[in-house]
């Protein structure tokens, strides 16, 4: 249970069936004394293992809740509660020892235990939720004051998705730290953390849109007008030797074996045929530049 709550700790039948025997009793009737004093001393060490893992959840939650309430995010946050869980464990640990000296079974420790961690988890990511969104307030009032820096250009666009990626990679990384909570709470902090970078990203994305909306709106800003593209083809005449020709040269070739448009009307040249050093240069056709020239279909 939570901090403060009272834990439901193993039954006297269940502690009696974990205590060890040391020695064997002579009699019946130091069998039943000897059973009674061992029952005792194992419900009195359960109960006060039970309080020690009840101030562990207890004194880790305190300051947990301490650090997670900060004005600030602590970038840090992961490795501090990693340090409080492992210094909680090892407090837990130490006092299993007696206890399991005491005749507390393996298994009541180990339940125990598991209860004490579970309860470390809820309060990690409890705490992670506050760090998560502070951190996302101070990163996007951040990623604000570098647009505002922006000078409006033809460029201008380019310049702010530069900044919206630059913002995206520093939430990022300070995030991988606030959340690297190790082994405490590691699955569900990672849905924590995954799901505050989907937000951030849809954030930034969409108030850069809107600004870059309203700056064209407002006529401040222009995009640099696109250039034109221009395609240049030259083709060279298999006729003229090994080192070709352009459209310029005459054709001495005959027209019967000039072939213009193959019948996948896509290609002249078969990739297959350069690979395997075929002779392709009767699939090339110069265009048209005099009588000589006949462009024909096989």
């Amino acid at each position: 249970g939570g901090p403060g709550a009272p834990s439901k700790g193993p039954s006297p039948r269940h502690i009696a069936a974990g205590v060890k025997l040391t020695s064997k009793p002579d009699t019946e009737e130091e069998d039943e004394e000897f059973d009674g004093e061992a029952m005792e001393v194992a419900i009195a060490a359960t109960a006060k293992l039970q309080a020690v893992a009840e101030s562990t959840e207890s004194t880790f939650t305190s300051k947990i809740d301490a650090i997670a309430e900060s004005d600030a995010a602590i970038r840090d946050f992961g490795a501090q509660a990693l340090n409080l869980a492992k210094e909680g464990c090892e407090n837990f640990d130490e006092a299993s020892e007696d206890a399991r000296a005491a005749g507390v079974s393996q298994g009541d420790i180990v339940r125990m235990r598991r209860d004490v961690v579970e309860e470390m988890k809820r309060s990690v990511v409890k705490g992670l939720l506050a760090q998560v969104e502070l951190l996302e307030k101070e990163e996007i009032a951040l990623f604000k004051k570098n647009l505002s820096g922006l000078r409006v250009t033809p460029y201008l666009a380019n310049e702010m998705d530069g900044v919206m990626k630059a913002s995206i990679k520093g939430f990022t990384s300070a995030l991988s730290t606030l959340a690297s909570a190790g082994a405490v709470g590691s699955g569900s902090s990672a849905a924590v953390a995954a799901g505050a970078l989907r937000t951030f990203k849809e954030t930034v994305k969409a108030f850069n849109e809107e600004r870059l909306l309203a700056a064209r709106a407002s006529g401040s800003f222009t995009p640099v007008p696109r250039k034109p593209v221009s395609i240049g083809m030259h083709y060279l005449i298999p006729s003229l030797g090994e080192s070709g020709g352009d459209f310029r040269s005459a054709s001495t070739q005959d027209p019967a074996n000039v072939i213009y448009s193959p019948s996948n009307k896509r290609n002249e040249v078969d990739k297959n045929d350069v690979k395997a050093g075929r002779d392709w240069r009767s699939k090339v056709a110069p265009p048209q530049v005099d009588s000589g020239v006949v462009f024909s279909n096989k």
